[in-house]
């Protein structure tokens, strides 16, 4: 008998139940993409990639209105799926790159709306949940 996991389960639901509307970054390591509940109409960020979900897992349970909820998580061997509210929008990399902001100025934004959200790393990166590309929660940049 064919062990049924929670990560089968829930890969195997959104296959089901959402249609994908446009996928926002791919590599290597993973994808983003918009997806559609296909009932309620409801749009969603998927995220699928390899790594650690932990920080998602423990997001299960923080409802904040500066960070976009985690609707589920799961991990297996390694692989990530996520999907977690769709905030509209742009996105921080955005008005990076257009001039809207200097690399400080979005710092000191990114750490007003989500101070628990954000960490230094040894090499003196501050980094965040979501990548500035998808999300407009935070960035990666010198701390």
């Amino acid at each position: 008998m064919e062990k049924i996991t929670i990560y089968d389960n829930f890969l195997e639901s959104l296959g089901r139940e959402f249609d994908i509307l446009k996928e926002l970054k791919a590599g290597l390591r993973g994808s983003v993409s918009v997806v559609r509940h296909k009932q309620s109409g409801s749009k969603y960020i998927f995220r699928h990639f390899a790594g650690n979900g932990d920080v998602y897992k423990k997001l299960l349970i923080v409802a904040s209105p500066h960070l976009p909820q985690i609707m589920e998580a799961a991990e297996q061997d390694g692989k990530v799926i996520v999907l977690e509210e769709f905030v509209q929008g742009d996105t921080l990399d955005f008005i990076l790159e257009g001039g809207l902001l200097t690399p400080a100025q979005a710092k000191k934004l990114s750490l007003s709306f989500a101070p628990h959200s954000i960490s230094s790393t040894p090499s003196g990166l501050c980094t965040a949940i979501s990548s500035p590309k998808t999300s407009s929660s935070a960035a990666a940049m010198p701390c």
